[in-house]
């Protein structure tokens, strides 16, 4: 308890009613009458902070307040910023959800919420506060004015909130609440509220009274305070701004106040950066709002904002610079209000030497404006501030942070020169300034630009200066006044570019010759546009990396002045000088650039002059420069290696002069040139420039018909073609600039080049193509294939008549292949190869209509469609056929008329053609058969394959699918009529879809058989989508076209083909999507009145489609025929063999009351024919000499007596069951008899599998079905059963599987004909085996008369007989037949306990004196578990902790997965099996080669990161019919019996893994399987156990605890076993509560004792406390305890102390004097010291 003197308060004593919460304090007072509105929260204006009140109903007794409200509107009130937020998040959430009036009810209570919310610390709470408003105001909309006037200052301050998201969410609220046209009259409503508030916030508050003192940091709170400052000075403006002049006059008052007030300004020197921008935001909007107002306080606000023009920080400079404008144009004094001199000025200065301080993007748009208000006169008479401004103005620009930023340099390079043109404007208005317009124009802008362009470090060339220079130029000098000043400023530029250009020469004149350039370029387009390249990317600086921008010319051309032009003429005449004189190539592309803008004959002359030469008196100055001058330096410049002039510039300086040059002159120039030119290059540019500029003059048409370049065009196609798609030393820019001529020419109109030459050209490509394709180098046919199709596009795009050149078909068709084939091409080529053909096939359906006819494009387009599509391997490969057809359809469909929602015949033509029909293989049908989806028929009848792969007929059933779908979707949106979406079939889209469904049955059983799905996955993938769309197509097809396809599907199963069954099959799943459809019982028997093989099969098609009555008839019809069927007719379709075959499948779903009665009397027949033909019965015979038809009657009779014991074997009377056993097992003893044929013939295969499966079912129904209710069978079924029957048919069985499992290879000797082994018949074949076998009893198994398998290495104590059998079980578990392995590993199962008896005698027999510390479980076992732990390593270990391999069936994956949990579940059984010592010997073997770690390692990446409770529960044996075992399911089962049986060694495992894995496994244990492990531990121990006497147990399960009471004469002891919540990987809790009769020193031993067995065995707790009491039984029986561990039992091996030393006679165990031994290192006794 605190002392009196503590700050603490003191315990609340009974009867105080002081209470302990505001809360309760409120609804006291509220109780009392003392408080009559309650306390609700704090005030926010002008009062001190104290509690105000709300109204009365937010008591909790009377409110009507919805509670839930009520209680969400405590939650905001919180101080922890995440509890308001989700507490307004819930607000939110109510507001949408609540009834209007619910919500109304809030409205009260919001406002003062709101104000404190709205004005949080966390902005994440100011925004969410922004959230529910806008919520409340969707609900509320006109309800919320009531409230609006004390929420409107705050709701306008948050609009103007530091934070953007909360700004843009009290905005949204606000736009929400009110539209446009209404916003301003709310603020106008609530202006005067507004602004006190704004006041209030400006004033009177201070960082305490906004803020909480005692629950807010004092940084939160001056951070509040600044911030709610700037949002009250912005919120000022923004009203001002919002509110018209007249609605501004009622709040003169308050304005004047405020701006009276010393406070305010006291803010504008804060040291906080956006409280003084927003006090200038504020002056600005005064200035502009309240011109009169900011009149009266002139003397404040103009030195506040004129004096301060310098500020340097982004954040401040653009505010004051809009304030400065909003001064200067609307307060007419301010210049009187200012120290000009001292303040004013030496502050504008410096920000304009300065550069704007970097602020230039911001502000230097404001310069113009704000000069053209300040007065000529403010600095003294003779426009001395102009002059000062651009002086400083004009050093700005020269600084280096300025040069360094291209847009700083920009916006001040804009800025400069719009002020000096306002400036020379108003020298030109007043005429009496003209010589202070000569003083700007010379002394400030010349120096500018002449730096600009000698300067090589100035960056002004990059901006807008060009430009403006030269549309300052051109308006300067059209004011008389001007000439003089604007020549001399030419003349002297022109004089010192001269001199500039005499004295570079070496390379850095090149940014000279650019400058000058881009310079006189904007002088003749002065609209020039120049942009800086953007680089997002985040990039470090180098020294000399530089931004290029980039220039585009544009606009109108601009007639140069007299003066511009001589600039212009004397540069152009001194560039040709050093550049012809000196062959400085940078001089040559100055004139080039310069004499293309204005050539001149006048021009000409004097640059003829330079040549020192003299032209004939009849020869034009263009001519006589062109050839006597041009041509010669031009082939000068491509003969001499040393020199460096570039031709393309002599090119350009030649096309140049054209114009000026006569027809003939054109044409010998063009072919001059043509001849001339070496190089690709030169020759692309010259044709280039020819085709776009002059395309159309007379003497270069007939330089593009020349033969002359028709050679060189040829020439050149030949040789970029070879060099291009072969290794040569041409370099990739010649072969560039070579496709480049190529594409100019092929996109050139007939009329341009002629048609011999484009053909030639396509030629050439053509067959350099076919070259390449064939090529393996893939690099080389990607630049072939793109180089071609860039070239074919432009040629299908511009030529006309383009594809009637044969070569020019078959380049678009071989695109087209290409384009499909995609081999050796990179995905952009190939795109460029379908733009290419898709243009060339708009062409010809836009010239042709697209009409199909043999031979031409589309003809042979689909015939590449159909070859290719029969090569396709892969659903990629399918992918590009697919598109590409897609697109093919869609060119065509592009480039023809509407035809007004009807089919485009030609398109449908196109269809028709598209589809691809086929037939598909037969292959499968055996396997369909075998597994008894149809019954067997005569073998002829499924033999015969069509030859197609089922590859390409799963690729070409997609396809014609997709198509098929495709065509009845887009006939199905074209019709006008809402209500039809269904279509007609045409006949030969019928074909297909009849076609397609045929392939996709067979496609799912050839999945099933091979079992393609893991090992080829695009069989999966392909067929999924097979049967999504023929469900979308069925859904779409007409009523009357479902019903056509079905008689067509009938009728063909009784007159065609053999695969129409399934087809049918197929085709009824689909029609039984429609609930409408019924399948007619009546018109299928119409179809059967004579039972053919077709109809048996059609039949069994149907049968899933029939309800139960009409197959309960069928079921009769059957019995009747059955029944009334000789004995010789017993093996025809239409007599037994036919009728047994459909009542075979009709049982399936005959009523379960008719059953017993047909299944009797079908069975009398049966007998009946076999008392009348012993024959009938396959017995004592080989199976390859009996005929099929006598061979598919057993087949049937045999399912027949499955069905029978399955569904009625309580109702056979004894001769019933004998007649079933003695066919079964004599039927068993044939398959013996033909063991080496099985595999070799289908039918065979047939009759084993039912035969088989039969014999399971009889195995089934005594050893399960028979105990349950052995009453109701025949007494001494069971005895005959394991005397007489089932020892042979099991043996027969072990031998015959055994055989099959080994004979894949081996051919049948009697049969002449190849072998038909099938992987899926044989699968069949031993999963019914497998299945059969798994009821095998133990003896059995121990007497098989498998041949020997042993090993001379295996040292075993087991009989050879039950070793051979272990090692042959053991090599079955690695099989490639799941169902082997499952059949192996339940084998194994049965003998496991065998194994461990043999151990345990041989121990028995065995020298006491010599101990094991480890034994390895059986060879066979262990080197399986080698060999796959191998492989699944290899799987797992790259895995991390937490992901789970996907293991798909079928695969290798799975095979070796499954073998290894397998036999470790083998092992694990093995282990539980064995006696205490022998498991301890185990564990010793497999701690030792740490198998346990690794099979652990597999298991955590095997299981799924979150099973299901059923996965962990392992079954007691595994079906080998299962195919799909799940890996996972299995791993949770292994880990689980991992942990039951081994908890010991798991623990052990666990406590040495790193953090992460031990946390990992921990978590997983005992959330998954702890608590069912715990379950079960618990439950066992209520199970009595014989050598538990004197130990009573009782269990609390709720608590995990085990309560074990040992009694035995006087002494009586209690112990109590706790499990943990992550048993068994924690430690097992014992505890003592009772002891009588025992010492304290004794007890301790015992519980210590105790707790090591329960910690270091691997069993049960049951187990642990069944050695716990031998122990001590054993202490109380006098044997001695080992000296060592003092212990009678060893805590590891539980063993008795044997090894006794000689000397002291004492005795101890082996375990623990080797360890002795071994630390000790020395052999001497602990106790004697002497030798042991």
């Amino acid at each position: 308890m605190p002392g009196p003197g503590s700050k603490k308060q003191s315990q609340r004593t009974k009867g105080n009613t002081k209470p302990s919460s505001s809360s309760e304090a409120a609804k006291l007072l509220a109780e009392a009458g003392t408080a009559p509105t309650g306390f609700i929260g704090f005030g926010t204006l002008s009062t001190p902070p104290a509690y105000v009140p709300a109204s009365e109903g937010f008591d909790d007794g009377e409110s009507s307040l919805d509670p839930d409200f009520r209680m969400v509107l405590r939650k905001v009130m919180k101080r922890d910023s995440t509890t308001k937020v989700k507490a307004l998040q819930e607000v939110t959430a109510l507001f949408r959800e609540k009834d209007e009036e619910l919500v109304k009810g809030v409205l009260p209570f919001w406002p003062r919420n709101y104000n404190k919310l709205a004005n949080d610390v966390d902005y994440r709470v100011r925004e969410a506060a922004q959230q529910a408003l806008n919520a409340l105001a969707i609900r509320m909309k006109k309800n919320l004015a009531p409230h609006l006037k004390s929420i409107m200052g705050c709701w306008l301050l948050s609009q103007c909130d530091t934070y953007p998201t909360v700004a843009s969410a009290a905005q949204q609220a606000f736009q929400t609440a009110f539209p446009p046209a209404k916003q301003i009259n709310a603020i106008s409503f609530c202006k005067s509220e507004i602004c006190e508030y704004l006041m209030d916030n400006l004033l009177k508050q201070t960082p305490l009274t906004l803020s909480d003192p005692k629950s807010t940091e004092k940084e939160d709170m001056e951070n509040k305070y600044n911030r709610v400052l700037t949002s009250s000075l912005l919120a000022f403006r923004k009203l001002l701004t919002s509110l018209t002049s007249e609605q501004i006059q009622d709040l003169t008052g308050q304005l004047d106040q405020l701006l009276s007030d010393p406070k305010l300004w006291k803010h504008g020197k804060s040291s906080i950066l956006s409280v003084r921008a927003g006090m200038f935001n504020f002056l600005a909007g005064v200035c502009q709002s309240c011109p009169d107002i900011a009149n009266q306080h002139s003397k404040k606000i103009s030195p506040y904002i004129l004096h301060n023009l310098d500020e340097k920080d982004p954040v401040i400079c653009p505010a004051v610079w809009e304030a400065a404008l909003s001064l200067v144009n609307f307060v007419e004094n301010c210049w009187k209000d200012i120290s000009v001199e001292k303040a004013f000025w030496p502050k504008f200065r410096n920000f304009l030497a300065n550069g704007c301080h970097g602020n230039a993007c911001y502000v230097a748009a404001d310069l113009l404006p704000f000069i053209s208000k300040v007065p000529v006169g403010i600095l003294g008479e003779n426009n001395r501030f102009y002059e000062e401004f651009l002086s400083y103005f004009k050093q700005g620009l020269s600084k280096d942070q300025v040069q360094s930023s291209l847009s700083e340099l920009s916006a001040l390079t804009k800025a400069f020169m719009e002020c000096s043109h306002f400036i020379l404007k108003s020298c030109v208005k007043f005429k009496e300034s003209s010589s202070f317009a000569k003083d700007v124009f010379l002394e400030q802008v010349y120096p500018v630009v002449q730096s600009s362009l000698v300067e090589e470090k100035s960056n002004l060339s990059k901006t807008s200066l060009y430009g403006m220079m030269g549309k300052l130029s051109t308006s300067i000098d059209m004011a008389d006044i001007m000439d003089s000043y604007v020549g001399e400023f030419w003349t002297t530029l022109s004089d010192d570019v001269t001199v500039t250009m005499e004295t570079m020469r070496d390379k850095s004149g090149i940014f000279f010759v650019d400058r000058l350039v881009h310079f006189v370029k904007c002088l003749v387009y002065p609209d020039v546009v120049v942009k800086t390249k953007s680089d997002t990317r985040v990039k470090f600086s180098t020294i000399g990396s530089k931004v290029e921008p980039s220039i585009q010319y544009s606009g109108n051309k601009v007639e140069l002045t007299q003066s511009t032009k001589k600039f212009v003429e004397k540069l152009v005449l001194k560039s040709f000088g050093i550049a012809y004189h000196e062959k400085r190539k940078e001089y040559l592309h100055l004139f080039a650039s310069l004499i293309e803008l204005h050539p001149s004959e006048t021009m000409l002359q004097e640059v003829i002059s330079l040549c020192n030469e003299e032209k004939q008196s009849d020869q034009s100055n263009s001519s006589y420069f062109v050839f006597e001058i041009c041509l010669p330096w031009l082939d000068q410049s491509q003969s001499s290696e040393e020199n460096e002039l570039n031709p393309e510039e002599l090119i350009s300086v030649l096309i140049t002069f054209i114009p000026l040059l006569e027809k003939e002159d054109v044409l010998s120039l063009l072919i001059k040139l043509t001849q001339m030119l070496k190089s690709i290059r030169s020759f692309h540019c010259l044709f280039e420039k020819v085709l776009s500029a002059h395309r159309n003059r007379p003497g270069i048409k007939q330089w593009l018909g020349s033969q002359d370049l028709a050679v060189r065009l040829s020439d050149m196609a030949k040789s970029i073609c070879h060099k291009s798609m072969q290794d040569s030393d041409m370099s990739e820019d010649e072969i560039q600039h070579g496709w480049n001529v190529i594409t100019l020419v092929l996109s050139a109109d007939g009329e341009s080049v002629p048609q011999e030459a484009v053909e030639t050209i396509l030629a050439t490509v053509l067959q350099s193509l076919k070259q390449i394709r064939d090529s393996p180098e893939a690099q080389k046919m990607d630049v072939a294939v793109r180089f071609v199709s860039i070239a074919m596009q432009s040629f299908f795009y511009h030529s006309k008549d383009c594809l009637r050149l044969p070569v020019a078909t078959e380049l678009l068709l071989m695109l087209f292949a290409i384009s499909i084939e995609r081999l050796n091409i990179s995905e952009e080529t190939a795109s460029l190869a379908e733009n290419a053909w898709n243009s060339g096939i708009g062409k010809v359906v836009k010239e042709t209509g697209g009409l199909m006819h043999d031979g031409n494009v589309l003809s042979k387009a689909v015939e590449i469609v159909k070859c290719k599509l029969k090569h396709v391997q892969s659903f990629s490969g399918y992918d590009n056929l697919y598109g590409a057809v897609k697109r093919l359809l869609s060119a065509v469909k592009e480039n023809l008329p509407c035809t007004d929602g009807n089919p485009n015949p030609v398109v449908a033509s196109l269809m028709q053609q598209l589809y691809v029909i086929t037939d598909v293989s037969a292959q499968t049908l055996n396997f369909t058969m075998v597994r008894r989806d149809l019954s067997y028929l005569d073998e002829p009848r499924v033999a015969g394959s069509s030859g197609v792969s089922m590859v390409s007929a799963m690729f070409t059933a997609l396809y014609d699918a997709h198509l098929l779908y495709s065509n009845i979707e887009g006939a199905s949106n074209t019709k006008t009529d809402e209500d039809v979406t269904e279509c007609a079939l045409t006949e030969t889209e019928k074909d297909v879809l009849l076609l397609v469904i045929q392939t996709s049955s067979v496609l799912h059983i050839w999945t099933e058989e091979d079992r393609k799905t893991s090992s080829f996955p695009d069989v999966s993938m392909t067929t999924s989508q097979v049967n999504d769309l023929l469900t979308k197509i069925f859904q779409l097809v007409s009523i009357e076209d479902q019903k056509q396809l079905l008689t067509t599907a009938l009728d063909s199963c009784t007159s065609k083909s053999y695969l129409w069954p399934l087809s049918l099959s197929t085709m009824l799943k689909y029609l039984s999507q429609n609930v409408e459809f019924t399948l007619s019982f009546d018109s299928l028997m119409d179809r059967c009145v004579e039972l053919t093989e077709g109809c048996i099969q059609m039949l069994q098609a149907c049968m899933a489609h029939l309800d139960i009555g009409s197959c309960t008839a069928l079921s009769e019809l059957m019995v009747a025929r059955l029944l009334s069927c000789p004995k010789d007719a017993a093996c025809s379709a239409n007599g037994g063999f036919g009728a047994l075959a459909v009542l075979n499948s009709s049982l399936r779903r005959t009523a379960k009351e008719s059953l017993p009665d047909l299944l009797k009397a079908a069975l009398s027949q049966i007998v009946t024919w076999r008392d009348e033909d012993p024959d009938l019965l396959l017995l004592d015979c080989r199976l390859s000499d009996v005929k099929p038809s006598h061979m598919l009657i057993n087949t049937e009779m045999a399912v027949f007596l499955n069905t029978l014991v399955c569904q009625i074997s309580r109702e056979l009377s004894d001769k019933d069951w004998d007649f079933i056993l003695c066919t079964t097992v004599s039927l068993i003893q044939t398959i013996e008899m033909s063991s080496s044929s099985i595999l070799f013939s289908p039918l065979i295969e047939n009759f084993v599998c039912a035969i088989t499966e039969l014999f399971a079912a009889i195995a089934d129904c005594i050893q399960n079905k028979l105990p349950q209710a052995i009453t109701v069978y025949p007494p001494n079924l069971k005895t005959e059963w394991d005397e007489f029957f089932s020892d042979s048919a099991y043996s027969v069985l072990l031998l015959v599987f055994h055989e099959l499992i080994g004979s894949d290879e081996k051919s049948d000797p009697t049969k002449s004909k190849p072998s038909t082994i099938t992987n899926g018949c044989r699968h069949l074949v031993l999963r019914s085996m497998g299945n059969a076998l798994r009821y095998c009893p133990k003896q059995y198994l121990l007497d098989h008369k498998l041949p020997p398998c042993l090993r001379a290495e295996e040292l075993s104590p087991l009989p050879d007989a039950l070793q051979s059998l272990i090692n042959h079980l053991c090599t079955y578990l690695t099989s490639t037949e799941s169902s082997v392995q499952l059949t192996g590993f339940n084998l194994l199962l049965r003998v496991i306990p065998e194994v461990s008896q043999h151990y345990k005698d041989k121990d028995s027999t065995e020298s006491k004196a010599e101990e094991n510390t480890v034994r390895s479980p059986p060879q066979g076992m262990m080197d399986v578990m080698k060999a796959s732990s191998l492989v699944v390593h290899d799987l797992v270990q790259d895995l991390p902790l937490g992901h789970t391999l996907g293991v798909a069936p079928h695969t290798e994956e799975n095979r070796w997965c499954l073998s290894h949990l397998l036999v470790w579940e083998i092992v694990l059984q093995l282990f539980k099996n064995a006696p205490d010592e022998l498991r301890q010997e185990y564990a010793g073997y497999l701690r030792e080669h740490e198998y346990l770690d690794t099979v652990m390692f597999h298991l955590l990446r095997l299981m799924p990161t979150n099973p299901t409770q059923s996965y962990f529960q392992f079954p007691e044996q595994l079906d080998p019919k299962d195919d799909i075992l799940s890996i996972q399911q299995l791993a949770c089962g292994v880990y689980y019996h991992t942990l039951e049986i081994m908890p010991a060694l798991a623990r052990q495992w666990w406590k040495d893994q790193d953090r992460k894995t031990a946390g990992h496994v921990d978590r997983f244990t005992s959330k998954y399987v702890s608590p069912m492990l715990c379950t079960g531990e618990i439950k066992s121990v209520n199970v009595n156990d014989t050598s538990l006497q004197n130990i009573t147990i009782k269990t609390r399960p709720a608590t995990r605890e085990v309560i074990a009471t040992y009694a035995l004469e006087e002494v009586s002891i209690e112990i109590v076993i706790t499990l943990p919540p992550n048993y068994p990987l924690g430690n097992i809790n014992v505890t003592s509560e009772k002891k009588v009769g025992v010492s304290a020193a004794q007890w301790d031993k015992w519980l210590l004792q105790l707790n090591i067995f329960l910690q270091h065995q691997n069993g049960s707790i049951i187990d642990g406390l069944r050695i716990w009491k031998r122990n001590i039984d054993k202490r109380f029986d006098g044997v001695d305890d080992c000296m060592i561990c003092f212990s009678v039992l060893h805590s590891t091996n539980f063993q008795l102390p044997r090894m006794v030393c000689k000397t002291c006679k004492k005795k101890f165990h082996s375990a623990c004097l080797y360890k002795w031994f071994q630390t000790s290192h020395n052999s001497t006794c602990p106790l004697c010291r002497n030798l042991f």
